[in-house]
């Protein structure tokens, strides 16, 4: 009787074959949940990057367009054209637009106040179409008050 539970404290205190392999596969999994998450964050935090880029880049085109008087904003860009900028080169296939439009549906040359948005479009890596636009209004006072 003395044997008999001398035996099984000495079992007890050992691991089975099963039990490793089921430890070990339940670390595996949870390490692999962990490296999926890290990886769906350094795909986010490039997201967030690309969008930073674009957004300061939509900025930069939205100045140069305050700073054009009226009367060229009509004649340069009304009712659409494109742009570049160097940035550019970081994303693919991008596409500046600018599109000049009358709010309040008018279309004569004598309004004061007409809409610019400015939209940039690119492929991001997964293959979808992404597209930032920034709208700003004009008067034909300029800033001034």
């Amino acid at each position: 009787m003395i044997g008999s539970i001398i035996m099984k404290s000495k079992k007890s205190k050992a691991f089975s074959l099963i039990e490793l392999m089921v430890a070990m596969m339940v670390m595996g999994a949870s390490l692999a949940g962990v490296l999926m998450l890290f990886s769906k964050g350094s795909v986010f935090i490039v997201q967030i990057e690309s969008n930073d880029m674009v957004i300061g880049m939509l900025e930069e085109q939205v100045e140069l367009i305050r700073q054009t008087h009226f009367d060229d904003i009509i004649t340069n860009f009304f009712p659409t054209s494109t742009f570049n900028s160097t940035g550019f080169i970081q994303l693919d296939n991008p596409v500046g637009q600018i599109t000049v439009d009358y709010p309040f549906g008018s279309t004569a040359p004598n309004d004061l106040i007409i809409r610019v948005t400015v939209t940039l479009s690119w492929d991001s890596d997964s293959g979808r179409t992404l597209s930032k636009s920034l709208v700003t209004y004009v008067t034909s006072g300029g800033m001034s008050s």
